[in-house]
């Protein structure tokens, strides 16, 4: 996985442009290899190997597809630890907010969508199982019932487990209209999501 696939390129280094000025640091971005994927944002060029202050690992689903690592470059410049503290805690707060909030691009959401949308799909493919199992369960209750009631005064126990898996029969063919139910309420949901995506 590149970071590149997981967000908007583009706006993380707007976002690291604006950062530099309001903090008068600088940064650079790297990728999980080491890679530099942006020249010195904010600070002179060939000035990356002076900026130590800290670093911001870039992490998506667990991986860490990246880091930004970012100080003062100028060593005229006031740094204080408080100062150091706050930017680092800016800078974490606005790469947490776009691997994790609004700032994925969009084509990682669509794939999420096609995901559940699969998974959606698997579970309907195993509600009809279930309706078929639930269907065997009633056949085999009223078969038993039959039997139970040939054998007369020594079916009579057989009978009260007949009716017992009829009425399990009935509770599962419940809980599985439940599902469907829910099902079709996910699916209207993930449609309107796909929709608003797509303006």
């Amino acid at each position: 996985m590149r970071i590149q696939d997981c967000l908007d390129f583009s706006l993380l280094k707007s976002m690291l442009e604006n950062w530099a000025i309001a903090t008068g640091m600088g940064a650079i971005v790297i990728d999980d290899e080491g890679e530099f994927l942006t020249h010195e944002i904010g600070c002179p060029a060939g000035s990356a190997d002076e900026l130590s202050d800290f670093a911001v690992d870039l992490v998506v689903s667990g991986n860490c597809v990246g880091r930004i690592v970012a100080g003062h470059f100028d060593e005229d410049m006031p740094k204080s630890e408080e100062s150091i503290a706050a930017a680092e805690a800016l800078l974490n707060g606005m790469v947490d907010m776009m691997l994790n909030g609004g700032g994925k691009s969009s084509g990682s959401l669509s794939d999420n969508i096609a995901q559940a949308v699969d998974l959606i799909d698997e579970i309907n493919a195993k509600s009809v199982a279930l309706d078929k199992i639930e269907s065997k369960q009633k056949i085999l209750s009223l078969n038993a019932s039959i039997e139970a009631a040939r054998a007369g005064e020594f079916g009579r126990g057989f009978a009260v487990v007949a009716t017992e898996f009829g009425k399990l029969a009935v509770d599962s063919g419940e809980i599985n209209k439940s599902i469907k139910a829910s099902l079709k309420s996910l699916t209207t949901a993930i449609d309107k999501l796909e929709k608003s995506t797509e303006m």
